[in-house]
């Protein structure tokens, strides 16, 4: 008898574990209770009447809960980015919290979503710590920050009678169901894990050794665009290169940027967890450097025991500070203080007196305005101020979201504001709706080609356009400049997923925007996200000539 899961099971029913039957008759039996439900007489019956141990139950839960498929439908008839939870799926809810809130997110208990977790990683792949433990710190000294991924297994099809398009995500490999080929090195052999960075990458700029990296407290102005052709310098240092000069094999490096396959398989993870194609419906994401232009507001009272700061000076919107906003505050000359996360110490000399001044960080926790006076108070230690402290919205800097303690939410929430807010999704801190990111292992070929889409896996042909007739062609063309309502699908590749059919609009289809460079004679390469809210969501692409064009890129890593 097949194995079935526990939600299928009436008391009437039965479950075969080879020669083993086992009754079910609670219905809400879980892993922990398995214990107590074993000592309960006539609850839990083998053959014979006998009651079965809490090993031989826990199993037949483990074998069960591995197979669980969780999915959904989109119906291309209706083009309407809310999508149809299937299989094990129906009835979860996925909520994202609004700073510190704590929402209802069923997929936190759900593999893979469950172990995806941040950790830091060495140069040679090995994990250095996670996040929580001792010793785990994303300032770079330890390894990059990433967040760990392990392997799952995804079917995707499509019925052509009624447009509607499945998507299911499994632990198991059951039939049907496809590797992402992220979870594979070059021979084909299948990795537990792959490692994408948290965050947006940073250039170091060493002369000698230029390498990139995924650290904390880095703004936005100093993370890096790079062309095409050239980001993969900082990658390829990051990886050592592996030369061998006796190979022709120069750069069989694990080290790349975010590829398609991976990029794919984030994005079939987003919809059965959300159940939708508006990201951004989800997130509103963040379209620039939020707080960088805002001036600093000086201080005319301030007050050390309540953290208080209020100003005279008249009201701007470009004083626009609020509730929950993470400030940048400068306090009284010559206070000094233990060194704490994100505090600068700066100086300067007069008349052979060495001055110094310190510049905090706090979140705000009120902002009370009056008809000429705003007071604005912030958390933490208190500390002294005077009347030349200042105080600044701070502009993004990567982990600025590590405050959220869900497993995905906003910084903030303001309606008025809702497209310009950091966020995290599980571990991957602002990676859509933010910049351009490159996308590695696709280019688009020529019109006088056909302009179709071509891919590879092969890590050594990443970042280099020249090699396109390497890159397999998938036969897919895509859309022009439009809204995308469709993705790939190819029953020989069924994880492919980028856009081919235009016609939707911002509120239906993918509810993002796909851009074709107009240009007939160069090779397109490919980038997603954007500074704009139609080309900024998880889905929006931009097709560009190679090296007319910047975006940031953002690391990945596997075995290869």
């Amino acid at each position: 008898m097949e194995l079935k899961h526990l939600d299928q099971l009436t008391p009437v029913e039965t479950i075969a574990d080879d020669d083993v039957v086992v009754g079910i008759f609670n219905s809400d039996i879980n892993v922990a209770k398995v214990e107590d439900i074993a000592e309960a007489s006539g609850n839990i019956l083998i053959a014979g009447n006998k009651v079965a141990t809490p090993e031989s139950v826990a199993q037949a839960i483990v074998n069960a809960e591995d197979a669980r498929q969780y999915g959904v439908c989109i119906n291309h008839a209706t083009g309407s980015p809310t999508l149809e939870r299937i299989g094990a799926a129906v009835g979860l809810k996925a909520e994202v919290a609004t700073g510190d809130s704590t929402p209802v997110n069923d997929f936190d208990y759900i593999y893979p979503y469950s172990e995806m977790r941040k950790c830091t990683l060495a140069d040679d792949g090995t994990v250095t710590a996670y996040e929580g433990e001792p010793t785990y710190k994303e300032d770079g000294s330890i390894g990059q920050v990433m967040v760990e991924i392990p392997k799952f297994y995804i079917r995707r099809f499509v019925d052509v009678a009624t447009n509607k398009e499945y998507i299911y995500i499994c632990k198991k490999k059951l039939e049907g169901y496809v590797l992402p080929e992220c979870f594979k090195d070059r021979d084909g052999n299948e990795n537990d894990y792959v490692y994408i960075a948290a965050y947006m990458a940073y250039d170091d700029n060493d002369e000698e050794n230029p390498r990139a990296w995924s650290i904390a407290d880095k703004k936005l102005a100093d993370l890096p665009s790079y062309k095409h052709a050239d980001y993969y310098e900082t990658i390829g240092n990051r990886a050592g290169h592996n030369e061998d000069e006796e190979s022709e094999d120069l750069y069989l490096h694990p080290w790349h940027n975010l590829d398609v396959h991976e990029m794919c398989m984030l994005q079939m993870l987003f919809m059965v967890e959300f159940a939708t194609t508006d990201s951004e419906s989800i997130f509103g994401g963040m379209y620039d450097d939020y707080g960088a232009d805002a001036r600093s507001i000086d201080a005319t009272s301030v007050s050390q025991s309540t953290n208080t700061l209020t100003s005279v000076e008249s009201l701007s919107e470009e004083d626009d500070i609020k509730q929950g906003d993470l400030v940048e505050i400068a306090l009284a000359l010559d206070y000094d203080i233990t060194p704490e996360e994100g505090a600068v110490r700066e100086e300067y000399e007069e008349e052979g007196v060495t001055h110094f001044w310190w510049t905090i960080r706090r979140k705000v926790v009120s902002v009370v305005d009056t008809e000429d006076t705003r007071t604005i108070t912030f958390d933490g230690v208190p500390v002294a101020l005077d009347a030349d402290s200042t105080v600044a919205l701070l502009g993004y800097f990567t982990g600025c979201t590590n405050e959220i303690k869900a497993s995905s939410g906003n910084l903030w929430a303001d309606e008025d504001e809702l497209h310009n807010v950091p966020f995290v999704w599980r571990g991957l801190e602002n990676f859509f709706s933010c910049v351009y990111t490159w996308v590695s292992g696709i280019l688009i070929s020529k019109y006088a080609d056909g302009g179709t889409y071509r891919v590879t896996s092969d890590l050594n042909l990443y970042g280099n356009a020249s090699a396109i007739l390497d890159y397999a062609d998938s036969g897919q063309k895509p859309h022009a400049t439009d809204y995308t309502a469709e993705m790939t699908f190819d029953k020989d590749n069924p994880l492919l997923m980028v856009p081919v059919k235009g016609g939707a609009t911002e509120a239906d289809g993918y509810c993002d925007k796909f851009t074709l460079a107009t240009s007939t004679t160069a090779v397109k390469a490919y980038r997603f996200g954007g500074t704009a809210v139609s080309q900024g969501g998880l889905f929006a692409a931009y097709a560009i000539t190679s090296n007319a064009y910047n975006a940031r890129c953002r690391l990945a890593y596997h075995h290869y």
